[in-house]
């Protein structure tokens, strides 16, 4: 079964780090095999990702996620099941939220994604996400 999931978190890492650049590495040559996609947003504190595919692998995936010392406080803002990708084509998009051009997180506060209709939170960032 199809799903997405999505999280945020609190980065621990520089936005123009080595550290992420290993993160996008990884991403990268990693997820194809697992029949991952999906989108990361970065703006040099916080991270907000969407995860795709088959179930047992985008849990596993978050699993290591969860255990990743380059962030904290994982917050899972959704894990359902999809009928198609929304990101398809993306091993994994980047969203660089450091660049003066990026408008992505001004779209939605931290608090909108916390509470409130999911659905519609949901809508908004994925559609923010391929957008950007």
């Amino acid at each position: 079964m199809l799903t997405s999931l999505a999280y945020s978190s609190v980065s621990n890492i520089p936005a123009r780090s080595p550290e992420m650049l290993e993160l996008a590495r990884t991403c990268l040559a990693r997820n194809p095999a697992l029949g991952i996609t999906g989108a990361l947003y970065f703006d040099g504190d916080q991270f907000f990702q969407v995860i795709e595919g088959e179930e047992d692998n985008v849990h596993a995936l978050f699993e290591r996620i969860r255990g990743d010392n380059r962030h904290s406080g994982v917050q899972l803002l959704w894990d359902g099941p999809i009928e198609h990708r929304r990101f398809g084509t993306w091993a994994m998009k980047f969203v660089d939220g450091t660049s003066r051009g990026c408008r992505l997180r001004p779209r939605f506060s931290d608090e909108k994604l916390r509470v409130g209709d999911t659905a519609r939170c949901r809508r908004r960032l994925e559609e923010a996400l391929a957008a950007a």
